[in-house]
C-alpha cells in the first residue's frame, strides 16, 4: 500500500484545467491514501487554481529565492509571472488550506545561497507557516551546465535556519510499460520498457532506478547496458555517478 498518491507529470500540473476533477478522481480509486500535488507555485495568483489545489491533502510548492534578480536568473520566469505575486499567492493559499504545505527550496551555487535570500525566506516562512521545509540542491545533470550544486555547509546552513531537513537522493519515477522493448532481449524487455519511460522524465543513477522501480541493482544494470548498446538512452558522468536520461 503507497504511502501517498503524488500528481506531477511533465509539467505544472496546475496548468491542467481539470486539476480539481483529477484530485477527486485520484480519491474515489484511493480513498484511503492522501494526495500530493507538485508545484512550481507560478499558478497560485489565480483563484481558480487556488481552490482546485485545496482539495488535495498535501501541497508541495517551490520558492527557491525572494531577491528578483536571482529569481529572473534562476526560474527564467515568463514576464507576466511576477515574483511578489507567487509570494502572495502563497500566502493567500495557505490561509483558505486546511492540508499540508511542504515547501521545497532548491538552492544553486552562486546563484540563490546568498544571504539576502536566506533573510527573506525566513520571514516568509514565518508567514507562510509550512508544516515542513525542504531545502534541496542539484543531485543529477541540470539543464543548463553552468548550474552546481551547493556545499553540504551551504545546505547545513539554509536547513537550520528554515526549519528544514535532510532529504534522500530522489527516488525514479515509475515508467509506462512502453518504449524501446524490442530493442533488448526478452529477458529484460518489460524493465528496460520501465527504465526508457522513467529516464525519459529525468536522469537517474542505477541505484536510483532500483529503488524506485523496487527491483535488485544488478537486473537494472543489464538493461541499462542493453539500452545503451540501442542507443536508446544517454549516460553522463557527474561526479561520483553516471546517470542516464532518455
Amino acid at each position: 500500500m503507497p504511502d501517498v498518491v503524488t500528481l506531477g507529470g511533465l509539467g505544472e500540473p496546475c496548468l491542467n484545467t481539470e486539476l480539481g476533477d483529477i484530485i477527486a478522481a485520484t480519491k474515489e480509486l484511493f480513498p484511503d491514501i492522501p494526495v500530493a500535488v507538485l508545484t512550481n507555485s507560478s499558478l497560485l495568483p489565480d483563484p481558480d487554481v487556488r481552490g482546485a489545489l485545496s482539495a488535495a491533502d498535501m501541497v508541495l510548492p517551490s520558492m527557491d529565492t525572494l531577491v528578483a534578480a536571482e529569481y529572473q536568473l534562476l526560474n527564467r520566469p515568463h514576464a507576466a509571472i511576477g515574483l511578489d505575486a507567487i509570494r502572495q499567492g502563497l500566502l493567500d493559499f495557505r490561509a483558505s488550506y486546511g492540508g499540508s504545505i511542504f515547501l521545497e527550496v532548491l538552492l544553486l551555487a552562486g546563484i540563490n545561497d546568498s544571504a539576502a535570500n536566506l533573510d527573506l525566506l525566513q520571514g516568509f516562512c514565518r508567514e507562510l507557516r509550512p508544516e515542513r521545509v525542504d531545502v534541496v540542491t542539484m543531485s543529477r545533470p541540470g539543464a543548463h551546465r553552468g548550474a552546481a550544486a551547493v556545499s553540504r555547509e551551504t545546505l547545513a546552513r539554509f536547513r537550520d535556519a528554515l526549519g528544514g531537513r535532510e532529504q534522500p537522493a530522489d527516488a525514479a519515477d515509475g515508467g509506462d510499460g512502453h518504449g524501446p522493448a524490442a530493442l533488448v532481449s526478452r529477458q529484460t524487455q518489460e524493465l528496460a520498457a520501465r527504465i526508457a519511460a522513467s529516464v525519459a522524465r529525468r536522469p537517474q543513477t542505477e541505484a536510483q532506478l532500483a529503488a524506485g522501480l523496487d527491483v535488485p541493482v544488478e537486473p537494472v544494470r543489464q538493461a541499462l547496458a542493453a539500452l545503451l548498446r540501442a542507443n536508446a538512452i544517454r549516460q553522463e558522468r557527474a561526479g561520483d555517478d553516471f546517470f542516464y536520461s532518455g
